[in-house]
């Protein structure tokens, strides 16, 4: 079984009333997301050495629930840098973060 990182990172909305951005995602190092931090994110949770099939789980889990932030890379280069990534992303309100977290949690809890 492949074993990765995962992070859950939260940038907020610019505005009031706004969804912040929600990116569950995987890296080999803390590199990617150190790039984020310094780009406004907070990093809300983080998992070493966990399945990889954890990621895929929460996706789904939270797309049940959000909607997806962006189309494209190009739709979300102005917050990822490159874009990439951008299919991992999703549109939380800022009150919305704790549910978040708590689907996240209950779509890893479930995978091994």
């Amino acid at each position: 079984m492949r074993r990765t990182n995962m992070y859950v990172a939260y940038w907020a909305p610019d505005e009031d009333g706004a969804p912040g951005v929600l990116k569950v995602g995987v890296e080999k190092s803390d590199q990617r997301h150190r790039e984020w931090i310094r780009r406004g994110a907070v990093l809300l949770a983080q998992f070493y050495g966990v399945p990889a099939s954890w990621e895929k789980a929460a996706h789904a889990a939270l797309g049940e629930r959000f909607i997806r932030a962006f189309d494209s890379e190009g739709d979300a280069k102005w917050l990822l840098g490159t874009g990439y990534g951008f299919s991992e992303c999703f549109l939380v309100a800022p009150n919305q973060q704790t549910e978040a977290l708590r689907i996240v949690a209950a779509a890893i809890g479930g995978t091994e």
